[in-house]
């Protein structure tokens, strides 16, 4: 038998007793341990960097903001002010009220402050307090556009726009990002396989997404907002939050519509990046036509840095200036506010009358004039009709620009330098010169025109047209003066295509003409080349003796004719029309930079044409000047005035079956010349009857200025 209690004695054995003290105290020696070191660490920084650390927090932080200078004035020759700054008060409200939706990580901040730590562990509460945030945000939305008096349609598209161009600048700046992020991926998988590994190993993150300053800043929705609202802003500040007023300065036009074309107007600043945006805020606008656009740089001026202290609660404890802006220059212009008023009342008188003689012809009526000092080049007058106001753009009148911009007849649109039509017998000038240099014809000898050319329904005078009778003997100065369309007829094959391109090359035509306004349209000078390319047919014969009478494919600008009749009457030098005399900077390093810069292009020389004879010249004027002072002469009847000595040429372009437009080039006085105008008339009519009366007011206008 087996004793088993005996054989479990036998077995047992005690357990082995461990003693926790030891453990507790090795512990214990090593956390002591830890404290001493950083016991000690701690009172090394405090006598290294103690007094360092605590001047540093007594600082603040210190941020850097952007300061735009004050833009530069635009004035007329006699000081008159085209264009200025005015101070106004504006509504700006927070980025992320704006949204539409709202940014997720926002909306779940607002919320979660509206709830107690208990509930913002529940989902449901969560929702609720975003539900209401949300339609807090409507209310206060609704409630600031009714007392801005702006309609909430409105007010949300207006939003809607900032929240776009907000979005276009973070995508633009994390796409940058991620590029710039992948290309350094790229440039590590070139490494060694022990780089390869440790990257593997300590794979760094992907770079968090960009939040843009403009995500962080108030933006103005509504500019010279009523006192009502400053009132209400100012006594319960805490029932608008994110809301503010800021004082900002609008461009303003106290000319209104006085030479909008030429001015131009300011929009918005998409791009940050661009050179002329640098140190502009968010909100303010730039140049984006006519002068203002072409002498942004000059006008804008350099921006300045403030550098500003705030302690950690956001309260601003000093501001000093880094940099100080630097003004932007006033631009000084050649323009006679006078003798622009009376173009365009001219201009536009002529429209309307025109107009009311052809109802169908309303919606394309337009027209441009423009007069210039022949010897330098200097605008004096630029009207361009219909026009629009630039106010609207600085008050961002979207009704009146949507109206503006959906008008069949494009008041926005320059038709003194970017209209290109075909500048009818206007363009003999150009045919008669190239006649002359290339002796094609001898001046003196006469043509016999018959009124037409080779059949009676086709290439015709217009006096055979009405009177079914041709010109008889005709010289080149009696062709100019009479407009013969035969004489020219007769030689353009004789004269050929490419001398007739060369000298019109020569002229000016089919380029533009570097006036400084953006978007000069260059016209179109009919070659065999040229049109093979864009009209997809053959050069023939016809289309040299269309050109020759400014038909056909021929396209000019009212510029590009102004400048070939000034050159006709100054000698023959290409002048480069300019609105712009001088520009007048404050006194300082940065401004005299931007001065010496652009001291060139303000005043352009002329360029003679090469190899143009003087004679030739003689004759061109000689012809011009019967064209208004001989009786025979097409402007004769309606140009013609004993105090003015005039001269020029009328041009009917034909355009099918619509109506022609009227065209006017010259200059006076005819013996002295002194200044050279244009008019063009769009679907007027016969240019004599259309564009005469108008020149001849104009001559009147200018004689009495003191202009002649």
């Amino acid at each position: 038998m087996i004793d088993w209690h005996q054989r479990r004695h036998e077995t047992f054995r005690p357990p082995v007793v461990v003693d926790s003290r030891r453990r507790l105290r090795i512990c214990l020696f090593v956390f002591l341990a830890a404290v001493v070191v950083i016991f000690l660490r701690v009172v090394q920084l405090e006598i290294s960097y103690g007094a360092g650390y605590r001047a540093e927090a007594s600082r603040g932080e210190e941020k850097r903001v952007a300061v735009s200078a004050p833009r530069g004035r635009i004035l007329a020759a006699d000081g008159t002010v085209l264009a200025s700054n005015k101070p106004v008060a504006c509504l700006a409200v927070e980025y992320r009220l704006l949204q539409n939706p709202s940014d997720p990580s926002w909306l779940r901040a607002a919320a979660r402050k509206k709830l107690s730590a208990k509930d913002r562990k529940s989902a449901k509460a969560l929702e609720d307090a975003k539900r209401q945030v949300t339609s807090e945000r409507d209310e206060e939305m609704r409630r600031l556009a009714a007392l801005a008096k702006v309609d909430f349609v409105e007010w949300q598209a207006r939003a809607a726009k900032i929240q776009a161009r907000v979005e276009r600048m973070s995508e633009a700046a994390n796409r940058r990002q991620k590029v710039a992020f992948e290309e350094s991926r790229k440039n590590e998988a070139d490494q060694s396989w022990r780089s390869r590994v440790m990257r593997f190993l300590c794979e760094p993150p992907p770079p968090q997404k960009i939040i843009v300053a403009e995500e962080r800043q108030s933006h103005v929705l509504a500019e010279d907002v009523p006192s009502s609202l400053i009132d209400e802003l100012t006594d319960h500040a805490d029932a608008f939050p994110g809301a503010s007023i800021v004082q900002k300065t609008r461009r303003d036009y106290p000319q209104g519509t006085l030479a909008a074309h030429a001015l131009g107007y300011l929009g918005e600043t998409d791009d940050a990046s661009s050179d002329d945006a640098q140190g502009a805020s968010f909100d303010e606008k730039r140049g984006v036509a006519g002068l203002e656009k072409q002498y942004e740089a000059e006008l804008r001026g350099r921006a300045g840095l403030r550098l500003e202290i705030a302690d950690p609660g956001g309260k601003i404890l000093s501001r000093s200036w880094a940099k100080e802006p630097t003004p932007g220059g006033d631009l000084i212009l050649s323009l006679r506010p006078r003798l622009q008023r009376t173009a365009e009342s001219l201009l536009d008188e002529a429209i309307r009358k025109n107009s009311a003689e052809d109802k169908q012809a309303v919606e394309k009526n337009g027209g441009a004039i423009c007069v210039i000092d022949c010897r330098t080049g200097a605008i004096l007058a630029a009207a361009s009709a219909p026009r629009f106001d630039p106010r609207w753009f600085s008050a961002s009148a979207e009704t009146e620009l949507k109206t503006a911009s959906e008008n069949a007849a494009h008041p926005l649109f320059d038709r003194v330098c970017q209209m290109a039509l075909p500048p009818g017998s206007t363009f003999k000038i150009v045919t008669a010169a190239a006649l002359l240099q290339t002796k094609t014809v001898d001046p003196q000898k006469p043509f016999f025109c018959q009124g037409y050319l080779d059949v009676p329904d086709r290439m015709r005078c217009e006096i055979f047209v009405k009177r079914k009778i041709g010109h008889g003997e005709t010289t080149l100065a009696d062709a100019l003066c009479f407009s013969c369309n035969v004489y020219f007829f007769h030689f353009a094959p004789q004269l050929g295509v490419d001398s007739l391109v060369r000298w019109a090359d020569a002229f000016g035509i089919g380029k533009k003409t570097g006036v400084d306004l953006p978007g000069e349209s260059a016209g179109l000078l009919p070659n065999p080349e040229n049109i093979v390319r864009l009209k997809n047919k053959p050069w023939n014969a016809t289309d040299s003796q269309l050109t020759s009478v400014g038909q056909g494919f021929l396209l000019t600008t009212p510029l590009q004719m102004l400048r070939v009749v000034a050159a006709t009457a100054n000698g023959g030098r290409l002048v480069t029309p300019h609105f712009v005399d001088r520009i007048e900077f404050a006194q300082s390093s940065d401004s005299q930079d931007l001065a010496a810069g652009r001291a060139l292009a303000v005043r352009p020389a002329s360029q003679p044409i090469a190899d143009l004879d003087t004679k030739t010249l003689g004759i061109l004027r000689e012809g011009l000047e019967r064209v208004v002072a001989d009786p025979a002469g097409t402007a004769h009847d309606t140009v013609f005035d004993e105090r003015v000595s005039a001269a020029g040429k009328t041009g009917t372009a034909e355009i099918g079956s619509e109506k022609s437009h009227a065209w006017f080039v010259g200059y006076a006085p005819a013996d002295d010349p002194k200044v050279a105008l244009v008019v063009v008339l769009e679907h007027a009519g016969d240019s004599a009857e259309a564009a005469g009366p108008v020149v001849k007011k104009l001559l009147a206008e200018l004689k009495d200025l003191g202009e002649l």
